[in-house]
């Protein structure tokens, strides 16, 4: 935790953040939940929207959700997202069926944070799953920095800002090379290599261009300055 705190202050400096006032306890949930959590939020993308592009479409096919081979596929990845408490548990208190609302409302009720925001991460064990936890946990933070600094994207269509907001963590989680050896230049040769996942071949030229945007400014402040004026345009 305290190497995650000191990264942190070290990229809010560089970009003028403002520190988070509080680092929330990630909720360690199994991965199977993880995918429910992305289900009630209404996550947009594939395969997800196949059940629904309202609440209340997601929940009248719940179970067949859980019963698909689309959840099953999901379940055996790995991750974590920041969500709003207050929307997730509004969700949840809305399932019908009661064994498993209750379940998911013990996970949820309780957290430690200042926020309504709230950090999950999926719970690995042994030495390279908590490594693993740990990157996943700084990522999520670095998105939780950047709500709390409204350092996001503002005139472009739902998918767009995912994409662009996705590529500016991605970006920042690396731009500490200094720090642990692994920034931009690592991306480049990295990414590419992930072909099972055609998102990063998507995701790779926006976080190149938060490279060159930041890479033409002088001072942290024009470092943030850089960003938000891409962010607030509508540039693609």
């Amino acid at each position: 935790m305290e190497s995650i705190e000191l990264k942190l202050t070290m990229l809010s400096k560089e970009f003028d953040f403002k520190l988070l006032p509080h680092i929330p306890v990630p909720i360690l949930i199994s991965k199977g939940d993880n995918v429910l959590v992305s289900y009630l939020i209404m996550v947009p993308s594939k395969p997800y929207s196949k059940y629904g592009s309202i609440l209340k479409s997601r929940l009248s096919n719940i179970k067949r959700f859980l019963s698909s081979t689309d959840y099953r596929r999901l379940s055996n990845s790995m991750g974590g997202r920041v969500t709003s408490k207050s929307k997730l548990l509004k969700a949840i208190s809305k399932i019908e069926d009661r064994n498993l609302r209750n379940r998911l409302n013990r996970l949820f009720s309780y957290s430690d944070t200042l926020y309504d925001k709230v950090i999950v991460v999926t719970a690995l064990r042994g030495k390279k799953g908590l490594n693993y936890l740990h990157s996943i946990f700084y990522h999520e933070l670095v998105h939780l920095l950047l709500i709390h600094n409204d350092v996001l994207p503002k005139r472009s269509t739902r998918s767009m800002s995912q994409l662009k907001n996705e590529a500016l963590t991605i970006f920042l989680e690396y731009y500490l090379k200094d720090y642990d050896g692994r920034g931009i230049d690592f991306l480049k040769e990295y990414m590419p290599r992930r072909r099972a996942d055609s998102s990063f071949d998507r995701l790779l030229p926006y976080v190149m261009r938060f490279d060159d945007i930041c890479s033409k400014a002088r001072s942290p402040k024009g470092r943030k300055e850089a960003l938000l004026k891409y962010l607030y345009s509508n540039q693609p």
